[in-house]
């Protein structure tokens, strides 16, 4: 047993001195980051593959390395719909502005709802993009109208029930939508909407379903002062009915 031991223990040793000796591991500092960046924009994890962050298996010089890239990090939350991985992704994501993409099982019969985790991160979210049943998207906006996010950038929402969709276009929505969003700069809207501030917008995009319910609680004075308000600075506008 103990001869088991200390052969193992060589070969440990000679497995970390062959590691540390490769041309790999004797890159400078700031290399290897800039060769993980490349790699994570070619290979995006996704619900059934780690994607980039299969690197961080090489080794654990390489995890070390690779854990500590809060940016990279910062852009998967939510990636793997599973509330377990979303403690430590926003972990490692530290400091940074989180990118958070999440999609509700469709195909589910009573859809998964929104970890309550998803809300409590939004102060520190640039995009937002999420694919939800209407009850949560009547929690969102809920959350919306008393939060205050000032690095949301960009919006999108996607109902994902077809027959019911979610409209919320009150004044009072888009004036406290203003002060709690004011770096917003694009929204989308698929079978939902909600009035929002048009000042400083750079991108609209509202998508129906096909149904007159859903083109019809949008009132055209409503849309217009929106585009009006973002007539000095929209640059692309798509209506989809």
């Amino acid at each position: 047993s103990e001869l088991r031991q200390r052969r193992a223990c060589i070969r440990a040793r000679n497995a970390i001195h062959k590691n540390e000796s490769l041309p790999v591991m004797r890159l400078l500092p700031d290399v290897l980051p800039m060769i993980i960046g490349i790699v994570a924009r070619s290979w995006e994890p996704s619900p059934g593959d780690l994607g980039w962050i299969n690197t961080s298996h090489v080794c654990s010089a390489w995890r070390q390395s690779i854990t500590s890239l809060a940016v990279l990090w910062a852009r998967q939350v939510g990636v793997f719909r599973s509330p377990k991985s979303l403690p430590t992704i926003i972990q490692r994501a530290r400091d940074a502005l989180l990118t958070v993409r999440y999609s509700a099982i469709t195909w589910s019969r009573s859809p998964e709802h929104l970890d309550e985790l998803y809300f409590e991160i939004l102060p520190r979210v640039r995009i937002l993009s999420l694919v939800l049943s209407p009850e949560d998207i009547d929690r969102l906006r809920e959350v919306l109208n008393r939060v205050h996010m000032p690095s949301l950038e960009m919006l999108t929402l996607k109902n994902i029930t077809r027959s019911r969709p979610r409209i919320f276009a009150t004044t009072g929505d888009a004036a406290t939508l203003a002060s709690c969003c004011p770096s917003l700069r694009a929204f989308s809207f698929t079978r939902s909407f909600m009035l929002l501030p048009g000042r400083g917008l750079t991108s609209i995009s509202l998508i129906g379903d096909g149904d007159e319910l859903y083109a019809y609680a949008i009132t055209g004075p409503q849309l217009l002062g929106m585009l009006s308000e973002a007539a000095g600075t929209l640059e692309t506008l798509r209506l989809e009915n």
